[in-house]
């Protein structure tokens, strides 16, 4: 969904998913219990072609997928 989201961009060249508060994830969400008691918060790296398509992705900010709210920042 991510790589979807963020192809009207450009090429990507890779999409990492991460997980803080010492969960690895590629996919699905944290249990719940685990949540009550952890700061977790999900991410992603998104890898782009050339600076152009990280301009326009850029211009993301403030979208949606699913539920969340997209936050999106230059990785310089």
């Amino acid at each position: 969904m991510i790589e979807e989201h963020f192809s009207q961009c450009g090429e990507i060249l890779s999409v990492e998913i991460r997980c803080s508060g010492g969960l690895a994830m590629t996919m699905g969400r944290p249990d719940p219990a685990y949540v009550l008691n952890h700061a977790v918060s999900q991410y992603a790296i998104v890898t782009l072609i050339d600076k152009s398509a990280a301009q326009k992705a850029l211009e993301l900010n403030g979208s949606h997928l699913e539920a969340m709210e997209i936050v999106v920042c230059d990785g310089n």
